[in-house]
């Protein structure tokens, strides 16, 4: 069984501590990174799931077809309609004793509506299991994990990315066949003030406001 230990990872060098088990198929790269060219490292950029990524409202509103994404709220439009968003990534089997050395969330950025990062809060993101279909009681199902990391604090536009290693390998450990995730302010999801407050991030639709703001999982690792 995998367990967890301390995870850091800087460009071009790595230090990696611990997330290994005897025998484990799949574990965490340990190490010191101290000098040397080190190993060769294989590069994964997994897509989003189209037929699974999209939103759910907290009003049972919920749709994994090409549309509008947002996080936030809609309120202008909709008083009180709350929105999150949802994104889901087949895993890819790895080579036999493949050493991970990192797996990022990337999403993009394309729009920001009103000040949700001042009324709202953060952008988080809980590790969920929604399994083969998106649907309404998904907006407040109980996460595998909430809250595992903050993807954006801010309205800058672009790939907005979160280190999502322990999630990944904890979906590889209990043989599920994708990573799925939920992302949502980490204050409140709406306001209803009357004025809409949100965000929008890439689907693999690219349906919002960019061609090139497609999701990705990104998996690093290398052979022993």
């Amino acid at each position: 069984m995998l367990r967890a230990g301390p995870f850091e990872r800087s460009v071009p060098s790595m230090r990696r501590i611990a997330l290994c088990a005897a025998g484990a198929a799949l574990f965490l790269g340990c190490g010191d990174g101290s000098g040397g060219s080190g190993p060769t490292l294989t590069i994964l950029t997994i897509s989003a799931d189209s037929l699974l990524d999209g939103y759910v409202t907290n009003t049972g509103l919920f749709t994994a077809a090409r549309t509008g994404p947002l996080t936030g709220d809609l309120d202008a439009v909709h008083a009180g309609e709350d929105f999150r968003q949802f994104y889901s990534f087949a895993l890819p089997v790895l080579p036999g004793g493949a050493v991970v050395d990192s797996m990022r969330l990337q999403l993009f950025q394309a729009r920001v509506t009103g000040a949700p990062y001042t009324k709202l809060g953060n952008v988080i993101v809980d590790h969920l299991d929604y399994g083969t279909a998106l649907d309404s009681a998904d907006y407040d199902a109980a996460a595998l994990e909430a809250d595992i990391g903050t993807l954006s604090i801010d309205g800058t536009h672009g790939y907005k990315v979160l280190n999502v290693t322990t999630a990944v390998l904890g979906d590889y450990g209990a043989a599920r066949p994708r990573s799925q995730f939920r992302i949502r302010f980490s204050t409140v999801d709406g306001n209803n003030d009357g004025l809409s407050d949100y965000v929008e991030f890439g689907d693999a639709e690219k349906s919002c406001c960019t061609p090139n703001g497609v999701p990705h999982l990104v998996i690093v690792y290398h052979l022993p």
